[in-house]
């Protein structure tokens, strides 16, 4: 997956977030590619301001500056939100995609509405459009209902010392999916939060060596 894109440095931080019922803005310090960014979103999850989001966008600020972090997948982007915070924190080649067509056409109105609708791949799709050890980080903020089913394929996506951050669940949810994960062997947690009866983690992928 080649996206074209430019390297685009990590601006400081914070950011925060306000929403209408309908759009979301969203103000950062500094200036850069994303200093504001504004949301047409007809779903609470996509507007940044639901809890499971902004655990997200909190474990990406700390993923981003404690790691080397370029390629991204956003998987299940929904309105975009995670995919443009990434970019704003410097992600070089991000690759959002979601099985819903509206989500797809309402990331996509997001996109050009920041115009730069070439610096993220949007497909229409699940995680098999994304190629094995290609990415540095991945978002899943997806329900348990599809983490459960998808999550075995997504650490294959990561490389040796990628970013898995989980979202979308509540503690109790988190736990299973956690004991799968740290199960695999390579995939070790790194961090767990929770806030208003949600919960997210971020997880590191370590592969071991095979021996000669």
């Amino acid at each position: 997956m080649e996206t074209g894109l430019v390297s685009t440095p990590p601006e400081p931080w914070p950011f925060s977030l306000s929403s209408s019922r309908s759009s979301t803005s969203g103000e950062c310090q500094g200036q850069g590619i994303l200093s504001s960014i504004s949301l047409s979103t007809t779903s609470s999850f996509g507007s940044g301001l639901h809890p499971t989001t902004k655990m997200c966008i909190a474990m990406m600020k700390d993923a981003f500056a404690a790691y080397p972090i370029s390629r991204v997948f956003d998987l299940g982007t929904g309105s975009g939100v995670l995919a443009l915070c990434a970019l704003r924190l410097g992600a070089t080649k991000i690759l959002a995609c979601d099985i819903s067509l509206n989500a797809c056409k309402e990331a996509l109105v997001n996109l050009k509405n920041h115009g730069i609708p070439d610096k993220i791949l949007l497909v229409r799709g699940t995680y098999t459009c994304a190629r094995a050890k290609g990415f540095d980080l991945v978002l899943a903020n997806l329900l348990m209902e599809t983490l459960s089913k998808i999550l075995p394929f997504i650490p294959p996506l990561l490389k040796n010392r990628g970013i898995l951050i989980l979202s979308g669940i509540t503690p109790s949810q988190l736990d299973q999916l956690l004991s799968y994960s740290l199960g695999l062997g390579d995939m070790h947690l790194l961090k767990r939060d929770r806030e208003h009866g949600w919960a997210s983690a971020m997880l590191i992928r370590e592969i071991q060596e095979e021996a000669q």
